[in-house]
């Protein structure tokens, strides 16, 4: 039995040697990968034309062009915010019951399937959430109620405790 557990711990032993012995080797390999990825940011940093140490940052044409950048950017955000609120005041304003779906292409009918998919994992979700609060709520309760009947017996008893000193009075 002994000697069992013996080469148990051996063999783990050798087993976590040789794990170490790989991290140890990949350490290695990620440490070069890292200097390597450096040494190429530096160079990128060179070159990159925002790095404000390049002189042809005090142009007039480079500054509009990054302004001109920064608002585009913000502009794409603005539509893609837009076209979401427009897809969903117009998934709100289309009632699915009501369709006539013979006369809806193969993509449309797949649209709808799909949103009607989305609407079941919202009212699924919603509706785990809710048996959560009321399991919780109900749990709530039951401890409620249980500290009541505590508090109840204690008080019986400390009525009966007044009740056989004032009668040995």
């Amino acid at each position: 039995m002994e000697c069992g557990n013996v080469d148990r711990l051996a063999s783990e032993l050798k087993r976590d040697k040789a794990a170490r012995d790989a991290i140890k080797e990949d350490n290695k390999k990620l440490d070069a990968e890292c200097k390597k990825l450096e040494k190429e940011l530096k160079i990128l940093l060179k070159e990159d034309p925002s790095n404000e140490k390049m002189p042809h940052l005090e142009s007039e044409g480079y500054r509009r062009f990054i302004e001109q950048q920064k608002i585009k950017e913000t502009l794409k955000k603005q539509i893609g915010a837009e076209k979401e609120r427009l897809r969903i005041f117009i998934e709100s304003r289309t009632d699915i019951t009501e369709m006539n779906v013979d006369a809806l292409s193969q993509a449309e009918l797949i649209r709808i399937v799909k949103q009607l998919e989305r609407r079941k994992v919202d009212a699924q979700s919603k509706l785990h959430g809710t048996e959560q609060s009321l399991n919780s709520a109900a749990k709530e309760v039951a401890k409620l109620r249980e500290a009541q009947k505590m508090y109840q017996t204690e008080f019986d008893l400390r009525d009966r405790k007044k009740g056989t000193t004032r009668q040995l009075r």
